[in-house]
């Protein structure tokens, strides 16, 4: 009887052991095999049927012990029949606990070679004005059948990382149709979310690995779609991003720091609109693809008190300063500056230089509405305590001309038609003497009032394209 007494708990502890191995394993059945059979077709008609989009996804598994889930080859085709999303791999390790909290947490998030597309139109809608006008559809519907305005979800990621991602644009809306695909992107963020604060709803900060900054906040709304806020990216290496502005230049960005932050206004109707941007790049240096000595090296550049409005596009800049510049221009043999090289000939520019271009000239009736006339002004211009070499390897004896103690100063400028810009120009040779004008121009018509004065400059430095020319 003891012995038999004896054994009971043995045999309850067994049993309950056996049920637990025995739950534990139908847990890792149902987790790795059911429910991922049972979501792969799901989230595929689902989000087909939201997007009005074919989808397709190759691979889903779930992990239930360590709550994540992978996702391969998943790809959101668009009407045109080209890849709208697309993402070669997808893992995200949830924290299952955080759903029951206003904070949802995703330790984290790792995205393979994610590719993005966006299309603007030929009249300027975008091939995802569908989608978003269903969200503020879905949005308006949410809001019309409950009267609490329930407090915005938070949310939180310990760790994202893009590798090889892509993003491409184009857009047909221009006279010359612009195409362009931003690659390789690479992200590494972590611990950053939204928050909430009582000034503004929204709250974004991230550092990239390489210590750029992106911060963001305001607030976002969906009826109709809205956002206004502020945002500023920090510490911008150029260098970095040469893909970016290869096509607008033949230069190489050696060095350089760009900050920038703004205050922005979005509608989806009444377009974008920026208020008070800065920018500042700092130590710029930019080489020709004909050599490796900087033609240009910059202190500090820093515009301020801008305001920008896409829909009526105008744009007014308070002030562009340069400090500390150095500009080198040479004369090679035939003849040929390094700074012609410089801007690409006009069938190779991209269509927003072209676009540029148009800004310039006046619109006539047969262009296209959406190109009218940009107007830009600006209050303030100047170049600061720079410098001026011109170097001329065209003649046989090297020649040099240095002026320093440059200083430029352009009030006013504007691109409306006759409307006429002040400026003052003065430099200081390396040999002696000093060059001074101001005056008055204007771009629309071009035509200037300029007074020129020079005082005793020396002559010595033009003295080999004297003799040069004397032959």
């Amino acid at each position: 009887m003891k012995e038999s007494e004896s054994s009971t708990p043995c045999c309850r502890r067994s049993r309950i052991l056996f049920l637990g191995g025995l739950l534990l394993v139908l847990y890792a059945i149902v987790g790795f095999l059911t429910l991922p059979a049972i979501i792969h077709p799901i989230l595929e008609e689902e989000v087909s049927a939201q997007l009005d989009r074919d989808v397709s996804l190759e691979r889903f598994r779930l992990n239930p012990f360590t709550l994540s889930a992978t996702m391969e080859g998943f790809l959101i085709t668009d009407h045109d029949g080209e890849a709208l999303l697309s993402l070669k791999k997808g893992y995200a390790n949830f924290q299952i606990l955080s759903i029951f909290t206003q904070n949802w947490t995703l330790k984290e998030l790792f995205m393979e070679e994610p590719y993005g597309r966006l299309v603007v139109n030929e009249d300027r809608t975008l091939n995802v004005t569908d989608i978003l006008e269903k969200i503020s559809e879905q949005m308006v519907s949410e809001t019309e059948d409950t009267d609490v305005e329930e407090e915005p979800v938070k949310m939180t990621v310990g760790h994202l990382v893009v590798t090889d991602g892509a993003f491409a644009y184009k857009d047909d809306s221009l006279p010359l149709p612009f195409e362009t695909v931003f690659q390789p992107i690479s992200v590494d963020l972590r611990d950053f979310g939204t928050s909430i604060d009582k000034d503004a709803p929204y709250a974004f900060s991230a550092t990239t690995e390489s210590g750029e900054g992106f911060s963001w906040k305001g607030d976002i709304h969906l009826n109709p779609i809205r956002s206004s806020g502020e945002f500023s990216i920090t510490n911008i290496r150029l260098p970095k991003y040469k893909p970016f502005h290869h096509g607008f230049i033949r230069l190489h960005v050696s060095d350089g720091l760009l900050s920038l932050k703004s205050s922005y206004v979005y509608d989806l109707e009444d377009d974008l609109r920026l208020s008070d941007p800065s920018i500042s790049i700092s130590e710029l240096s930019m080489q020709t693809a004909q050599s490796e000595i900087d033609i240009l090296d910059v202190e500090s550049v820093l515009m301020e008190g801008a305001s920008i409005d896409l829909k009526n596009q105008t744009a007014n800049i308070a002030s562009f300063t340069v400090n500390n510049g150095n500009i080198r221009i040479q004369r090679r043999m035939g003849g040929i500056f390094d700074i012609e090289s410089i801007v690409p000939p006009a069938e190779e520019l991209p269509a927003s230089h072209v676009l540029m271009d148009m800004a310039s000239k006046p619109t006539t009736e047969s262009s296209s509405p959406g190109l009218s006339e940009w107007i830009v002004s600006l209050d303030s211009f100047q170049i600061k305590d720079s410098s001026l070499a011109l170097i001329d390897s065209s003649i046989q004896n090297f020649s040099t001309v240095g002026f320093d103690g440059v200083q430029l100063q352009i009030n006013n400028l504007s691109n409306l038609k006759e409307h006429a810009a002040d400026f003052s120009f003065e430099a200081h040779s390396r040999h002696s003497g000093v060059v001074k004008t101001d005056g008055s121009f204007s771009l629309t018509p071009v035509a200037a009032t300029v007074n020129i004065l020079i005082d005793s400059l020396n002559l010595k430095a033009i003295n080999n394209h004297l003799k040069e020319d004397a032959k």
